[in-house]
């Protein structure tokens, strides 16, 4: 009961979700596991199969990609997420493989959304799965501008 109130009060904190009323909010958070990462702690690594989407209520979570020179592989941060930020939000909708790997840059606590519980949220009730679908097309959106915008830069 107390983890209950504890998610429904980060739904309401997170601007993902705030939107939606209390009852939507109770439905979701039957689909949503609160989890805790360390200062330093993988989340996902790069290659891992992907099946879950993060949503941050708490901390910061640096995105890493592996860079191959000259035969020497190092991990470069490419950004760093907070809240009201997702990560790993492609992987409820398609069955890539992680395309980078997501540490905690400080301690952490994620809402872990399965590809499963999501699918089994549409089934239920359409309208929470569109919202969080149509939240989830929004930051896609962003990034994709702010990779576009980068990528003129070398042009």
């Amino acid at each position: 009961m107390e983890n209950e109130k504890k998610i429904i009060s980060l739904l309401y904190a997170n601007p993902i979700f705030s939107k939606l009323g209390i009852e939507d909010m109770k439905k979701i958070m039957n689909f949503l596991e609160l989890v805790s990462y360390k200062k330093g702690d993988v989340i996902f690594r790069e290659g891992d199969i992907g099946d879950s989407v993060y949503f941050i209520v708490k901390g910061s979570v640096g995105i890493y990609k592996k860079k191959n020179f000259l035969g020497i592989s190092r991990d470069v941060k490419l950004f760093e997420l907070r809240c009201p930020e997702a990560l790993g939000e492609l992987s409820i909708f398609d069955n890539f493989l992680r395309s980078a790997t997501a540490v905690a840059e400080s301690d952490c606590e994620l809402l872990k959304l399965t590809r499963n519980s999501f699918a089994e949220m549409e089934r239920m009730d359409i309208r929470p799965a569109y919202h969080i679908t149509k939240s989830i097309l929004m930051i896609v959106t962003r990034r994709l501008r702010k990779t576009t915008e980068e990528l003129v830069k070398f042009m």
